[in-house]
């Protein structure tokens, strides 16, 4: 049975998911109302696709991510690799399951990653967030090493070292 407690926890984590679908898209105005969801001192850290990752810690680093993920869509990328000068394309983000488990909340998600060259893939992963009182204190979200197909995208001409670097990308972080 969800305490009240937890259910007022998977609300935040529901509204930093739609925050977190406007920033992908592009929309800036939304940062300030996601830096409300967070302690001032809280740390993202993202996890997997060797050895690329991230920690962003505190409350600015946290912004310049956002911003950073906002600016992303139609960002170059040279995928060294494979040798493709790409442009990411528009993001698809699916949240699949938000539950309370303890004191902390569990989501797990799919998104797909596409260039406007034709290029994408699908990656699935999953976020646990921790809290301080009512505010996130840290998100530590792991990302699938193993991308899926999407119909109408190549996926199989991409080097691992490249799937990581787009995945990434997509996030801001290379």
């Amino acid at each position: 049975m969800k305490t009240d407690h937890g259910k007022k926890r998977e609300k935040i984590i529901k509204d930093f998911f739609g925050y977190l679908k406007e920033i992908h898209s592009g929309n800036t105005r939304v940062i300030e109302k996601m830096l409300e969801l967070w302690d001032d001192e809280g740390i993202v850290k993202l996890i997997g696709l060797y050895p690329y990752g991230g920690e962003f810690v505190g409350a600015n680093a946290i912004s310049v991510l956002y911003h950073n993920v906002a600016r992303s869509a139609g960002m170059p990328v040279h995928l060294k690799d494979s040798k493709i000068k790409a442009t990411l394309g528009p993001r698809k983000f699916d949240v699949e399951s938000i539950r309370s488990v303890g004191d902390k909340v569990v989501a797990t998600w799919r998104t797909e990653i596409t260039t406007k060259e034709g290029v994408g893939f699908e990656m699935s992963g999953g976020d646990t967030f921790y809290f301080k009182g009512d505010k996130i204190s840290r998100d530590l979200c792991t990302m699938s090493t193993k991308p899926a197909e999407i119909k109408g995208f190549q996926v199989g001409e991409l080097s691992v070292n490249d799937i990581g670097r787009l995945a990434l990308a997509a996030w801001a972080v290379v």
